[in-house]
């Protein structure tokens, strides 16, 4: 079977802020493992001690545009920053608080909860990279149970941590599925890998201890091809640095 890679250039100048500002940047830069979004340090210059009217980034304030609503003692207004970046939600202490929405050039970018600046709570992000996200955040990291789906048409539900897959979870590729256990983004532990080729066979390879993508150890090999069936321990091996081949040990 065939890895999953996104590939995106590490070395443009655009990534210098990323590296820093976006939790394991480098990991879903490279492959489908998670979830690849622009943090609010990265887009508005904020974080969970600093007031909005410190950002580098912030421009203005306006309660005049919307009307003013004012919920447990937390007002909603219309911000702008640059590069026109547009919050419109809650505000308390000088930080996003509560529910809100950011726009990109006029796009929404995230619809959801907030606390001290950060996404937090229940959420729903358009990725600058294509991705698309509804789920839990803890802190400004997609965190908790979600569901992603992929620019490339892969998708995702289950548990995450700090934007990656981490956890028991379903990921469904376009020729077939694995579900089980993920460990920073990689196939770990049990799982059940499925794939389904053009002619409409199926194999499907059962194993205890998957490590870093890799099946190793006790598992089985199903083939509905001439009735093939492998119970015992199972090898694996890199082709080319791409795909892996599966073998009976």
């Amino acid at each position: 079977y065939h890895s999953n890679n996104r590939n995106l250039d590490l070395c443009s100048s655009s990534n210098e802020s990323r590296l820093l500002n976006n939790q394991n940047y480098v990991c879903n830069a490279t492959t489908f493992c998670g979830i690849l979004f622009d943090s609010i340090e990265e887009i508005c210059d904020l974080n969970k001690t600093k007031k909005i009217s410190e950002s580098s980034k912030f421009i203005k304030l306006d309660f005049d545009e919307i009307p003013v609503k004012k919920v447990n003692d937390k007002k909603t207004a219309m911000i702008y920053f640059s590069n026109n970046v547009q919050y419109i939600g809650s505000i308390s202490n000088d930080q996003l608080d509560g529910h809100g929405e950011i726009y990109i050039d006029d796009k929404k970018y995230y619809k959801g909860e907030f606390k001290n600046n950060l996404f937090h709570g229940r959420g729903v992000i358009h990725s600058n990279f294509g991705d698309i996200y509804d789920g839990d955040f803890i802190d400004g990291y997609a965190e908790g149970y979600g569901s992603v789906d992929w620019p490339n048409g892969s998708s995702y539900i289950g548990e995450i941590r700090e934007n990656l897959l981490e956890g028991p979870g379903r990921y469904k590729y376009l020729f077939g599925s694995y579900e089980g256990y993920f460990i920073k983004g990689l196939k770990s532990g049990i799982g059940r890998l499925k794939k389904v080729f053009s002619d409409g066979n199926i194999l499907e390879i059962l194993n205890t201890n998957w490590c870093h993508d890799i099946p190793l150890g006790r598992g089985s090999i199903i083939y509905n091809f001439k009735s093939y069936h492998y119970e015992g321990d199972i090898g694996s091996c890199f082709v080319n640095n791409t795909d892996i081949c599966v073998y009976p040990h």
